[in-house]
């Protein structure tokens, strides 16, 4: 049963954190790669393949602040993952996911991108892949040093929104929320 073997990889897996940084805009990220290296002995291990198959695609084109030219790719991908043993003629059982992907360069490279963050975005929710960072309870509540950087960068803060996650301003954390449909096959 795919479940019982997604399960085992959870077990198993562990916190895939955000290891490397991205000096020029200085913030820190977990890779591609990272996850990769993390997943796939757990794949073999247990025996579960997945497989992508883009649902949809939408490309646009837009000027940075500095000026450049840059590509952005957003894609609707499927990632079916299927139960590698079979049983008899019949392909082994499999659960699908369908996520949002978004990648943006000034190459070739924003449909690369695009998939990647689908991948990320599919493997994180589907399995709630820990990211080893501290929850925010561990920081205690947030503090007036925050409430004051909030102010000096995006305006000012009422109390009662201090108490309401939806109506806080954004962060600077630039990744699209995924959205996630999990279909049984």
């Amino acid at each position: 049963m795919i479940e019982a073997k997604l399960v085992q990889v959870m077990k198993d897996l562990g916190a895939v954190g955000k290891d490397q940084t991205n000096k020029f805009d200085k913030y820190r990220f977990r890779g591609i790669d990272d996850l990769y290296n993390s997943l796939s002995p757990h794949l073999i291990n247990h025996g579960v393949v997945v497989a992508p198959t883009v649902l949809n695609q939408w490309f646009d084109s837009y000027t940075t602040t500095g000026g450049k030219t840059e590509q952005r790719v957003r894609l609707l991908v499927q990632y079916l993952f299927r139960d590698s043993e079979k049983s008899g003629d019949e392909p082994g059982a499999s659960i699908a996911a369908v996520v949002i992907g978004e990648g943006s360069d000034r190459g070739d490279k924003a449909a690369n991108k695009a998939m990647s963050s689908a991948f990320k975005n599919a493997w994180f929710q589907v399995l709630c892949i820990p990211t080893g960072e501290k929850p925010d309870s561990e920081f205690g509540s947030q503090g007036d040093g925050e409430k004051e950087r909030l102010r000096r960068n995006v305006g000012k803060v009422k109390d009662s929104d201090d108490r309401n996650p939806a109506s806080a301003p954004p962060t600077g954390n630039h990744e699209r929320p995924a959205r996630t449909r999990v279909l049984r096959q």
